[in-house]
């Protein structure tokens, strides 16, 4: 149980600790201390601007792996690529803020692609691609 009153009165630092009243001996150097940590976890049918951003790094199937984006960090200037076959006849490829934001959209075919995000201010970005199937977000950081 956390007990949020609670105050450490024997420790040397602390001018009102007293050895033997405040405690047994403010110099025996036991002084415990809490470390929180938390996860925050929410549940929508509806995440962020009206569905633009679903998750993170996630696919329906399989295909996420196959998609590559890089270099990330970067400068803004980065590849969109497939690994093997695309298998799928066109995607929908967003660039979206950390709001939601769409930024810029194409058809992508499963192609190398060469991507100019310089005129992007430097920050952390989402890169949607959708299919027919599903659905992937990658987070990239252009420098």
């Amino acid at each position: 149980m956390f007990y949020e009153d609670y105050m450490d009165l024997c420790h040397p630092n602390n001018p009102d600790c007293v050895t033997g009243v405040t405690c047994s001996d403010c110099d025996d150097g036991f002084n415990p201390h809490l470390i929180v940590a938390c996860n925050l976890v929410t549940f929508s049918d509806v995440p962020l601007d009206g569905g633009a951003m679903v998750s993170v790094d996630e696919f329906a199937d399989d295909l996420s792996s196959r998609i590559m984006l890089y270099p990330n960090p970067s400068d803004g200037n980065m590849t969109l690529e497939m690994s093997g076959n695309a298998g799928f006849d066109e995607a929908t490829v967003s660039i979206l803020g950390l709001t939601g934001k769409v930024y810029d959209s194409f058809v992508w075919h499963g192609e190398t692609k060469q991507l100019n995000l310089t005129a992007y201010s430097n920050g952390v970005y989402f890169v949607k691609i959708k299919t027919g199937e599903g659905m992937a977000m990658r987070k990239i950081i252009i420098q």
